[in-house]
C-alpha cells in the first residue's frame, strides 16, 4: 500500500469520526429540544421475552437471517429463576442487587426500570403479558409502564397481535413495548409482521428465550449454567458481528439500549456491552441459581470470560467437589470429562473468586456440606442429594452475598 493511500484511508477515518461525532452532538441538541430518539430518527424499544423455546430463529453456525440483527452465542441469564432474569433484564442490575431473586420478592423501590428512565423522558410504554397482572405488580416489573396488557389465558399469538397493533399505531414516536410470552413459536411472525410494515426501520428488537425451563409443568426457572439466546436488531448495521461470540448478560441490555436511544441513564447502570465497545476492561459475567433455607442468602455461580469459565456449585457436583476451572471459551454445560484444570487452592480460582467477590458482592464462605445437602433436598428435588463417597469432603465452600438485600 502507497504512502498516498495510507494517508487518504487516514483522512477517510477521521473524516468519518467527525461525521459521526457531529451527528451525535446534532442527536444530544435534539433530544433535549424535542425528547430521546435514534441517532437518525425518532422511533421504538421492543424487547420480546420467551419462557420457553421450541425452535431456532437464527442458527449460531450461520449467518442471521436480518443482515441488521446481531445474535450472542454465548449469552448468559443472571439466575435460574424467571423473575430475577426478567428483574435483571430491566434495571441492568443483577438479582441480589435488585432485590428481585425469587418469587414472592420485589424489585428495590429506589432502582429505577428502565421503563421508568424511558418514559421520564418522552417515551410511551406499554406491556403485553402472558402472566396474571397482579404477579406482574407485586414483583415490580410493570413499574413504567403506562399499559399493561396481562392475560394469562390469551394465546401467544393473539397477545403478540395486540402488541403490533399498538406498535405500529405509534408510527415513530419514542415508544416502548414488552411482549413476554410463554414460547418463541409466534415470535418470528410477529416479527415479520412489523418489517413488512415498515415498524422495523425505526425500532431496536430484543428478544431473549427461553427464560424458563422447557418443561410446561415444571417450575420456571433455567438448567444450571444460564445460557440464553440473545439477540439484538437496530434500525442500521450499526454492530460489527452478525454472530458476536463475546460473553454478555442480560444485564447488559439496559445499558446497551440507553446507548443506542441516548437515554440518559442513572449512574452506574454499567457499560453497552451488547454494542462491543472497545474497552480494555474484561468482560465477566455471572449466571447464579439461589440457595435454600439458612443457605438462602448464598447462591451457586458460574463466572464466565471469553478466556476461563468458573463454578462453584457444591450442591450439584457429584462427589460434592468445591471448584471447577475450565479455559477457553465458556462451558455452559459443565459435566464434560477433562474439565477439572485446576486446583481449588490454584492461583487461577483464587483470582477467579476476588473477580465474584469484588464485582458482584460475594464473599466465600466455609459450610458443613451435609447440611447444604439436607437444606437443597428439603427445597426441591432440582437438587438431588450427592452421593457421599470416600472422597465426599466434610465441608466445602459457598458464595454469598454481602448485601443488605440478601433474598428471605
Amino acid at each position: 500500500m502507497t504512502r498516498s493511500t495510507l494517508h487518504s484511508g487516514r483522512w477517510i477515518v477521521l473524516a468519518i469520526v467527525g461525521l459521526g461525532a457531529g451527528m451525535g452532538l446534532a442527536g444530544f441538541l435534539l433530544r433535549e429540544a424535542r425528547g430521546p430518539g435514534l441517532p437518525m430518527k425518532p422511533g421504538a424499544i421492543v424487547v420480546v421475552t420467551c419462557e420457553t423455546a421450541a425452535r431456532r430463529i437464527v442458527s449460531f453456525e450461520g449467518e442471521p437471517v436480518d443482515p441488521n440483527q446481531t445474535s450472542f452465542s454465548a449469552a448468559v441469564a443472571p439466575s435460574s429463576e424467571l423473575v430475577a432474569n426478567l428483574g435483571s433484564l430491566w434495571t441492568g442490575k443483577m438479582p441480589r442487587a435488585s432485590g428481585l431473586v425469587r418469587d414472592g420478592d420485589a424489585l428495590r423501590a429506589d432502582l429505577p426500570t428502565l421503563a421508568e428512565i424511558a418514559t421520564g423522558q418522552g417515551f410511551a410504554a406499554a406491556a403485553f403479558v402472558v402472566r396474571d397482572a397482579g404477579e406482574w405488580k407485586e414483583s415490580g416489573l410493570s413499574r413504567g409502564f403506562a399499559s399493561v396488557d396481562a392475560r394469562p389465558a390469551a394465546s401467544d399469538a393473539d397477545l403478540a397481535a395486540k402488541a403490533a397493533e399498538w406498535l405500529l399505531a405509534r408510527g415513530t414516536a419514542p415508544t416502548l413495548a414488552w411482549l413476554h410470552l410463554r414460547s418463541d413459536e409466534v415470535v418470528w411472525h410477529f416479527v415479520e409482521s412489523l418489517r413488512e410494515r415498515g415498524a422495523l426501520d425505526h425500532a431496536a428488537l430484543v428478544v431473549v428465550r427461553p427464560l424458563a425451563s422447557s418443561d410446561a409443568d415444571g417450575p420456571r426457572t433455567l438448567p444450571r449454567g444460564g445460557h440464553v439466546e440473545l439477540s439484538l436488531r437496530l434500525p442500521v448495521a450499526l454492530l460489527p458481528l452478525r454472530v458476536d461470540p463475546q460473553p454478555v448478560s442480560l444485564v447488559d441490555v439496559v445499558a446497551s439500549l440507553c446507548e443506542v436511544f441516548g437515554i440518559r441513564a442513572p449512574d452506574g447502570i454499567g457499560t453497552p456491552w451488547l454494542l462491543h465497545p472497545q474497552s480494555a476492561e474484561p468482560h465477566f459475567v455471572l449466571s447464579t441459581r439461589p440457595l435454600a433455607g439458612e443457605f438462602a442468602d448464598a447462591d451457586e455461580v458460574w463466572l464466565y470470560s471469553a478466556k476461563v469459565t468458573y463454578v462453584n456449585a457444591p450442591a450439584r457436583e457429584i462427589g460434592g467437589g468445591i471448584d471447577r476451572v475450565t479455559e477457553g471459551e465458556p462451558h455452559f454445560h459443565d459435566t464434560h470429562e477433562g474439565s477439572r484444570l485446576f486446583d481449588s487452592d490454584s492461583a487461577t480460582t483464587a483470582a477467579l473468586r476476588r473477580v465474584i467477590e469484588d464485582r458482584f458482592e460475594y464473599r466465600f464462605d466455609g459450610v458443613e456440606l451435609a447440611e447444604l445437602l439436607e437444606s437443597e433436598a428439603a427445597r426441591s428435588p432440582l437438587a438431588p442429594p450427592v452421593h457421599e463417597s470416600e472422597s465426599t469432603p466434610v465441608r466445602t465452600v459457598i458464595a454469598r452475598s454481602t448485601r443488605s438485600q440478601a433474598s428471605k
